[in-house]
C-alpha cells in the first residue's frame, strides 16, 4: 500500500510566494492525484493533516503510514527559496539504500516535461524521511519564490497531478 499526503495542513501552511499559497495548492494537487488512483483501482492511504484537529501533525503523517504497514509514502510540497530564480522540481528521499523511493522519484522526474528537473536529493535529517518505516519521497513540485514557476504550477495541474499518478501506478 502506498501513503500519500498533501505535505502541510493545520498548524504549518507551509510556503506562500507570487500569490500561491502551498497548503491549498498541494491539496488541489492531492485531490486530482486520489481521483485517477481510485479510478484505476490503486490502493492508498492518505495521510494529510486535517483541519479539524491539532493532533493530526508530521508525526501523524508518519504514524498513519507505519500503522498501514505502506511500502511508499511519498508527500507533495511546492519548494521556497531566498533567491527568487531557484527554480524546478526535484525529489527527497532518506538515502541511498531508499531504493523504492529513488525508483519513483526517477520515474516522476522522467515523466516531467514543464519545470527544470533539480533530481533526487538525499536527506536524511527530513522529519517524514526519517520516521516513516518504508521508503519515503518529498516530491518539490518548484518554487512559490519564483513566478515562472508559479506560472507553471499553476497552468499545469492536471498534468501534474497525472505525472505523480501514473508514477505511483508504475510502482505497483
Amino acid at each position: 500500500m502506498i501513503s500519500i499526503n498533501a505535505g502541510h495542513g493545520f498548524n504549518s501552511t507551509g510556503c506562500y510566494g507570487n500569490g500561491l499559497h502551498e497548503e491549498k495548492y498541494v491539496r488541489d494537487i492531492l485531490k486530482r492525484v486520489k481521483k485517477i488512483l481510485t479510478n484505476n483501482d490503486i490502493d492508498f492511504k492518505d495521510s494529510t493533516i486535517d483541519y479539524a484537529t491539532s493532533l493530526k501533525t508530521l508525526e501523524y503523517q508518519c504514524l498513519i503510514t507505519n500503522i498501514n504497514k505502506c511500502n511508499l509514502a511519498i508527500s507533495i510540497h511546492v519548494n521556497c527559496a531566498t533567491n527568487s530564480s531557484a527554480n524546478g522540481i526535484e525529489c527527497h528521499v532518506y538515502g541511498k539504500n531508499s531504493t523504492k523511493a529513488i525508483n519513483f522519484s526517477n520515474k516522476l522526474l522522467a515523466k516531467n516535461d514543464i519545470f527544470k528537473n533539480r533530481g533526487v536529493k538525499y536527506s536524511p535529517s527530513l522529519y517524514f524521511l526519517k520516521h516513516t518505516n518504508c521508503n519515503a519521497v518529498i516530491i518539490e513540485l518548484g518554487f512559490a519564490s519564483n513566478k515562472n514557476d508559479v506560472t507553471i504550477l499553476n497552468n499545469n495541474k492536471q498534468k501534474i497531478a497525472e505525472m505523480i499518478a501514473q508514477s505511483i501506478i508504475e510502482q505497483k
